[in-house]
Parts: C-alpha cells; sequence; structure tokens
C-alpha cells in the first residue's frame, strides 16, 4: 500500500484505471450497437489504455518491486517504451476520434440538407 504522502498519486492511478474502464465500456457497446469501422480503432485505443492504467496502478502501488524485478536498466528501457506506445496510443485514438467527427458531420450535414425546402 503507498505511504500516505503518496496517497494523491494512488487516487490519481485509481481513477485513471476506473475512467478508462468506463470510456472502454462505452466505446464497446457503441461498436457493438453501430457496428461503425472507426469504432474498432476507438476500442482498441482504449483496450491498450486500460492496459496502461494498470500498469501506472501497479507501479504506483509497488513501485519498488518492480524497479526490482527489471533493474536499472530494464526499468529505463521499459520506461521509454512506456511514454512512447502512450505517444502512439494517443495519435492511433486522435485517429478514431477524427474519423468519427468526420463522420458526425457528414451524417449531420445530410440531414440538416434534406430538411431544408
Amino acid at each position: 500500500m503507498p505511504a500516505p504522502s503518496n496517497w494523491i498519486t494512488f487516487f490519481g492511478a485509481s481513477a485513471f484505471l476506473i475512467g478508462n474502464i468506463c470510456l472502454l465500456i462505452l466505446w464497446s457497446v457503441a461498436l457493438l450497437r453501430t457496428g461503425l469501422g472507426f469504432l474498432y480503432v476507438i476500442v482498441f485505443t482504449a483496450v491498450v489504455s486500460v492496459v496502461f492504467s494498470v500498469i501506472q496502478f501497479v507501479l504506483c502501488y509497488n513501485f519498488p518491486f518492480v524497479f526490482q524485478t527489471l533493474g536499472r536498466d530494464g526499468y529505463r528501457i521499459f520506461a521509454d517504451a512506456f511514454i512512447w506506445t502512450q505517444i502512439l496510443n494517443v495519435v492511433v485514438n486522435t485517429y478514431g476520434i477524427a474519423l468519427l467527427v468526420r463522420w458526425v458531420c457528414r451524417v449531420h450535414a445530410s440531414r440538416s440538407g434534406s430538411q431544408k425546402i
């Protein structure tokens, strides 16, 4: 369990994990109900985000164990890879959200155009 001075970080990591699980559930329901292609990208990045938040939670919960297990060089490689894969996940998620926004704008424009007389 984290030290009392580290409770804010612990609760932050917990909130991050819970929030990412909620987003995964929401995007999965949207995918299952609609089957729209761009939702596959968004659900994939939501799954990766849950994995990242689990890793962050474990790091917050028991950092010395992780550091001792990986060693100094292993931890440095792990930390760099963790940061870069998070950046890649954000880029892929941004692409999926951009497809969503494009689809919403196209549907809105077609519905607005068909309602005008």
